[in-house]
């Protein structure tokens, strides 16, 4: 049973922030001191989330505007066996269907395989893609990145860039040939 008149034991809210207030102001050096302190770690935690966020953010669009293209399309099978005659068998009627749609900025076939490359003595393990030069200058930016010699002409039969680190492992300069 309930006793009436009773009342709740205890100070009330107001209270409470009048006595911590109070409380601030009696070291103010030490109210400051964690202000401050408070003040560092948010920004810096703010800061780094700002930069990670960058960084992904970047890393993503190179990797998409350098290898992957937006959209990939493959034959049914071919992300489960990698095994390049898993090729589309007609990609001419599958690239005049994606350059009819007018949402597709750019499209450009590709045949990727593993492989190893060698010259004079060195090898190393690569990953190998066949490009159509004029089509990929158009979907990627890798045209961007050739600092010695020149990007890929449809002409050239035996053209080839390699990236740098490739290049030091192999010691292959410009002009190299192997056989």
């Amino acid at each position: 049973m309930k006793q009436r008149g009773t009342r709740k034991s205890g100070l009330s809210l107001g209270a409470y922030a009048l006595l911590g207030l109070r409380n601030l102001w009696r070291n103010p050096k030490r109210t400051g001191l964690t202000l401050a302190a408070f003040i560092v770690g948010i920004g810096s935690l703010t800061f780094l989330v700002a930069i990670d966020d960058g960084w992904l953010f970047n890393m993503k669009d190179n990797f998409i505007l350098t290898q992957t293209g937006h959209v990939q399309v493959h034959r049914q099978g071919f992300e489960d066996s990698r095994h390049v005659q898993d090729y589309i068998k007609k990609p001419d009627e599958v690239v005049r269907l994606l350059e009819g749609d007018v949402r597709i900025q750019a499209v450009s076939q590709r045949v990727r395989i593993s492989g190893l490359a060698s010259v004079a003595g060195a090898s190393t393990g690569v990953q190998v893609m066949g490009i159509d030069p004029r089509a990929e200058a158009k979907l990627s930016r890798l045209s961007t990145f050739v600092r010695k010699g020149a990007w890929l002409t449809r002409d050239d039969k035996r053209g080839l860039l390699l990236g740098v680190t490739l290049a030091e492992h192999l010691h292959a300069g410009l002009g190299t040939r192997s056989y």
